[in-house]
């Protein structure tokens, strides 16, 4: 039987680490729509003041100070919520802390101190909060990270506890629908998110300050995602098109995305000395009380990708749903709005206006030049009339030649390397580049037919998609245009 939750504006929602980033974003949303909210970090003086400004805006608010990784702590902030307000519908473990540097040089005892927030913090959390959401109903949402599923060089010690997240969340869920428990249980898992999160993290990196690899987005998507999931039961959600393509790269080739992170994520890590806030949290309580963090690049504010993976029947009755779904996906415009996350993912995160990709057309003729030295042939398993040749604006390509090229020669933005992959009718020449600072994956160019083909999200067919797999890129998807 589906767990049938409570509207938002009839709920209880406790929330930890709500003094900044997403669980404050979290906590005002929610206090928007009409619930009661329960606030809870290490912060006495940011908490205090949040709970006055949303009090002075109509909200009804609770909270206690106390760290997560105390387990008395946890049961007294359920007890704070239930005094004040009479249960807990949803309960939301959102605190957390990071460590950026490489493993062999970080103190075994800060790793401690990092697994005691992420993890144990969040054990302390829903065993406080289960009692009272078996008892009545309701919603366990975890927040965890892209890096649940995968791994990320300098921030190893961090991934390692956010997969203990997923762990834990996924084995409790299955216990509980065991038992026939009330109780909805969903793992969050953000992308990059322009929150502090980088100004709190303890660093251990020599000569470089913490930063994010784009894209990013902002703290109120996951908000919206998590606020979803209060009203909606769902078993895990990924925010951000970024955090999507990450897991299929590794999932479509790990030796690929091994060298992704070590030739190009390692390098986005890394901002220059002094050129960041510092606030480091790891023991002490942040001082910021900041939803936002300083994120230099474009901030996504939206994510297509989420949003129809949370409403797909929405998005289809939207749309059109008699069109049929890969007909209205690709026709009506949300392909479009994935495409604006690939793009600013593949230009290091500065969003690609519709002009900036039109004057890119004279590069990528300079690259088609190279393709016909190769001597291309065609696939012969689709004719150039099947190929699709409509224009659109989503080509990230010349997008990222056009932002991270001073020249038009493709060597200039990035690693190329010329391959012939097996086809249908002989030998298929491709050219794949890896551009730098950029990507989650390598772009492959290749002729086909009279036209040519580019990694996009727009639609596909499976022999591109078996000339990018023997390749080792990723391709999400193809897009035909007719060649200059």
């Amino acid at each position: 039987m589906r767990l049938k939750l409570k509207p938002l504006n009839e709920q209880v929602i406790v929330i930890t680490g709500s003094d900044s980033g997403i669980g404050l974003a979290t906590a005002r949303a929610a206090a928007e729509r009409g619930a009661c909210v329960v606030l809870n970090s290490r912060n006495e003086p940011a908490l205090e003041r949040i709970a006055e400004e949303l009090r002075a805006e109509g909200a009804q608010v609770a909270w206690h100070a106390g760290d997560v990784a105390d387990e008395a702590e946890m049961r007294v902030l359920a007890q704070v919520a239930v005094n004040a307000f009479g249960r807990i519908d949803t309960w939301v473990n959102n605190a957390g802390v990071s460590i950026y540097g490489e493993i062999e040089r970080t103190p075994v005892d800060d790793v401690r101190r990092l697994f005691e927030t992420n993890y144990f913090g969040l054990v302390n959390g829903s065993l406080a909060a289960l009692p009272h959401l078996r008892r009545d109903g309701g919603a366990l949402i975890n927040v965890g990270s892209v890096v649940s599923g995968v791994s990320i060089a300098l921030q190893g010690h961090y991934s390692a506890s956010k997969h203990a997240v997923k762990g834990f969340t996924d084995a409790l869920r299955q216990e509980l629908e065991h038992d026939g428990a009330p109780v909805a249980v969903t793992l969050i898992r953000p992308a990059g998110i322009d929150t502090p999160y980088t100004e709190h993290a303890r660093n251990y990196m020599e000569d470089a300050e913490p930063m994010l690899p784009p894209p990013v987005y902002a703290p109120e998507v996951v908000a919206r995602a998590i606020l979803d999931c209060a009203v909606r039961p769902q078993r895990e959600v990924l925010v951000g098109g970024a955090a999507r393509q990450m897991e299929m790269m590794e999932g479509a080739s790990s030796r690929a995305f091994d060298a992704y992170v070590e030739s190009v994520v390692w390098d986005q890590q890394r901002a220059p000395r002094g050129s960041k806030r510092r606030n480091d949290a790891l023991y002490a309580p942040s001082v910021s009380g900041r939803t936002h963090g300083d994120h230099h690049g474009h901030v996504m504010r939206t994510s297509a990708y989420t949003y129809t993976r949370q409403h797909p029947l929405k998005t289809l009755l939207t749309l059109g749903a008699a069109a049929g779904t890969a007909y209205v996906l690709s026709r009506f415009g949300v392909m479009d709005r994935l495409n604006e996350e690939l793009r600013a993912w593949l230009t290091g995160g500065q969003e690609a206006d519709d002009g900036t990709i039109a004057r890119a057309d004279a590069d990528m003729r300079h690259v088609l030049r190279h393709l016909e030295a190769l001597g291309p042939q065609p696939i012969e398993t689709l004719s150039p009339e099947e190929a699709r040749m409509q224009p659109t604006p989503a080509d990230a390509v010349k997008a990222m030649l056009r932002k991270h090229g001073q020249t038009p020669e493709p060597e200039a933005v990035g690693r190329v390397v010329d391959r012939t992959i097996p086809g249908p009718a002989g030998e298929i020449p491709v050219r794949i580049y890896t551009p730098h600072g950029t990507g989650p994956f390598p772009v492959v160019v290749y002729t086909h037919g009279g036209g040519w083909v580019i990694a996009t999200n727009d639609t596909y067919d499976s022999s591109a998609r078996a000339v990018c797999n023997a390749a080792e890129a990723i391709i999400v998807a193809v897009e035909y245009r007719k060649a200059p």
